[in-house]
């Protein structure tokens, strides 16, 4: 117990000098000098561990206290480089689902969201009042245009709808009922009350994405086989 206890007044002792003295300073530090510091002190304990070998108990206590020192760093380095992390594993998994959303924040903290072209269409997962609906995005449709299907497992109570207004789509002129989503989520985008349509009945087999969405983002711009939307 005492042989742990010197080693910790090492550690504390030594991480207290490379602040400087100065206690305050532990607040200020990032993640990444946090880490370096953690990186140094399992350094210097190894190093002490070996230097007394001769002491089994101690030498015992530097094995654990250097996994614990492994952990804390990994820890870290995995919080500080969590935005690139989470960014590898989402372009991984839309590698696998096609139509899912990258999220990214840029440096000044603004975040944008990728959708790729899936054949000839750009294609995004996204959430409509919670249930989970796959759009395509079409920049010639005035609003968010929902098939009947799509519309009745977003909540809405289809058969109660009026549809009244006129649209063109693929297999002809139809006509389709207003409302309001109460909630649109493409990756971490969230616009509320979002003007939209729904089709009738058999009338349309693919979600819109259209400009009532659209344009209420800050932008959006095609970059070769993908799309990017700007919060």
């Amino acid at each position: 117990m005492l042989e742990f206890v010197v080693l910790v007044l090492v550690v504390a002792l030594s991480a207290f000098g490379l602040a400087g003295g100065n206690i305050d300073q532990f607040s200020n530090m990032t993640a990444g000098e946090i880490a370096s510091m953690v990186f140094l002190g399992l350094v210097g304990i190894v190093f002490i561990g070996s230097i007394i070998g001769a002491g089994p108990r101690l030498a015992n206590v530097s094995r654990h206290l250097a996994i614990a020192l492994s952990v804390t760093l990994t820890v870290a380095i995995a919080w500080e480089y969590r935005y690139e992390l989470q960014g590898a594993v989402t372009r991984i998994t839309a590698g696998v689902v096609p139509g899912t959303p990258i999220t990214q924040v840029g440096e000044d903290g603004a975040l944008s969201v990728t959708i790729s072209r899936v054949d000839r269409h750009f294609q995004a997962l996204a959430k409509v009042n919670g249930k989970d609906q796959s759009f395509i995005v079409d920049t010639g449709a005035s609003a968010v245009v929902l098939t009947y299907d799509s519309a009745r497992n977003a909540g809405f109570d289809v058969e109660r709808l009026s549809f009244s207004v006129p649209v063109a789509t693929a297999n002809g002129m139809a006509r389709a009922a207003p409302v309001y989503i109460e909630s649109l989520v493409i990756g971490e985008i969230e616009r509320r009350n979002v003007r939209a349509m729904v089709a009738q009945n058999g009338k349309l087999f693919d979600n819109l994405l259209g400009l009532s969405f659209l344009n209420r983002l800050s932008g959006y711009d095609v970059r070769g086989s993908q799309m990017v939307l700007h919060n």
